[in-house]
């Protein structure tokens, strides 16, 4: 076959290989005999004739995916150009003649066919969704203007209640800031929790609009910050506990911690990471606790004493729906029942 191949190279510069018109009569000769052995044992081979050439000649012309990232790139490259005529078309209808823009669509239509896909269609619809898009923005233009209009008249009423208000807005803020102040000064001392109370209490009482913006801006940047402490205190004392293994009390310190807290993304991941931590070790600890009173259920005749009966009860409330904890339990207060009747 290598002999009857003959190459051309289209404008992408991608081969693409066929067969030389003089070899036609050699492969009729050797595909009638390949028809015929065919027919006589019951199969039409013309399918995988057709096959092994078409085969044969893609692997050796420009494969499939080179000319797909090709096409990929001249699609991205339409597109592009497509916004750019939307940019500079601040008025009227968008030049859909434009020279660059017939040139790329002409080369993804061009390069789409010899790839067996029709993509005037897909052209087409891009253009129409850009002037989709230019209707859009002139509705949303109409509607901004009602808007503004509307919003003059509601900005007036505002301007005079306002006016009305101001008196009560001068003490609302000075009572907030009192406020601010007071819990500024527990936070320097080292009470973060109270200084979070006090802080969101400011931002419970506090709602007159006169000032809310920026104070409740101050009052949320100081909760943020109380919050952080708070779990910057609660990571240092929880891993001190992970590393004397008591996950029990991690895992009470962290039910412990105020609802609500303002946290960044950084700070959220590192006490997911944490509690993941807690949670591990505490079913650590609860396999380690079932072994141990397992022990002591088969040496005590099934039964438990009391502070044992407690470190059961105490990993059960961590762990409530670990089987092997909860199957001691009941054998023990069994045990127990049996023995008091």
């Amino acid at each position: 076959m290598e002999r009857s191949v003959m190459f051309s190279y289209d404008e992408f510069s991608f081969k693409c290989a066929y067969f030389k018109p003089e070899s036609s009569s050699e492969f009729d000769s050797l595909e009638n005999q390949i028809l015929l052995a065919g027919k006589l044992a019951g199969h039409d081979k013309k399918p995988w004739i057709a096959m092994t050439k078409n085969t044969f000649l893609a692997s050796r012309s420009t494969p499939f995916s080179i000319k797909a990232n090709t096409l990929s790139t001249l699609k991205n490259d339409y597109i592009f150009r497509l916004h750019e005529l939307d940019k500079d078309t601040r008025y009227g209808s968008v030049n859909f003649s434009d020279a660059e823009l017939s040139k790329k669509r002409r080369k993804v239509i061009a390069l789409g066919e010899s790839m067996g896909y029709q993509l005037g269609k897909w052209c087409d619809e891009r253009q129409e969704k850009v002037l989709r898009d230019r209707a859009s923005r002139r509705a949303a233009k109409r509607k901004a203007g009602a808007i503004a209009a509307v919003a003059v008249i509601i900005v007036v009423s505002i301007v005079i209640w306002v006016a009305v208000k101001y008196r009560a807005a001068e003490v609302a803020k000075v009572e907030c800031l009192a406020r601010i102040n007071q819990a500024d000064s527990v936070m320097n001392s080292g009470q973060p929790e109270e200084a979070l109370d006090i802080y969101r209490e400011a931002d419970r009482n506090y709602d007159v609009i006169f000032y809310s913006e920026s104070l409740k801006f101050e009052i949320n940047n100081r909760i943020e910050r109380a919050s952080e402490q708070i779990i910057k205190d609660w990571i240092e004392k929880v891993t001190r506990l992970l590393l004397a293994h008591q996950p029990t009390e991690a895992k009470k310190l962290t039910q412990s911690l105020p609802a609500n807290l303002i946290l960044s993304e950084q700070m959220q991941s590192d006490i997911d990471i944490l509690t993941k931590k807690i949670d591990y070790d505490l079913y650590k600890k609860a396999n380690a606790t079932m072994y141990e009173l397992t022990d002591a259920l088969f040496l005590n005749d099934g039964q438990l004493t009391d502070t044992q009966m407690n470190q059961l009860d105490e990993m059960l409330s961590f762990c409530p729906h670990h089987p092997g904890l909860l199957r001691i339990k009941k054998r023990a207060t069994e045990r127990k029942r049996a023995v008091y009747r």
